[in-house]
């Protein structure tokens, strides 16, 4: 158990714009680096940069496979729990995927079944030779 809740320190509405940023980051092809975020959202939280780049890479990768296994809110909020997440925190990231889960499942169904269609395609490569006399 860590001595500290996971997240201490940074305020609520700036945890809300890490998930905000984050899922459309890893669902919505907008580009943000972790820098970023850092440097506008974990400012004055009391997180060194090492905390706050862990930090944000722990909120992505529950994200993702709240993503990936169709996650209810229910879901995401249990295993925020576990990680020992804020409450408020745990609050904002369920009511953000709430209201962003739906546009997520279709953004990765999209990217799925584009890949799956090049997949499907044959290629073929037609070369002209130059002939000899």
């Amino acid at each position: 158990s860590r001595a500290m809740s996971f997240g201490q320190g940074l305020p609520a509405r700036n945890f809300q714009a890490v998930v905000a940023g984050l899922t459309k980051r890893n669902f919505k092809g907008e580009e943000l680096s972790n820098d970023d975020i850092v440097e506008h959202l974990y400012e004055g939280s009391g997180m060194d940069s090492g905390a706050a780049l862990a930090h944000i890479g722990a909120v992505e990768k529950v994200l993702k496979q709240a993503a990936r296994e169709a996650w209810d809110p229910s879901a995401l909020e249990a295993r925020l729990t576990d990680m020992e997440m804020l409450p408020e925190h745990i609050q904002v990231f369920a009511r953000s995927w709430q209201n962003e889960r739906l546009a997520v499942h279709e953004a990765l169904q999209k990217r799925t079944a584009w890949n799956n269609h090049l997949k499907g395609l044959n290629w073929r490569l037609d070369v002209k030779s130059a002939s000899r006399d």
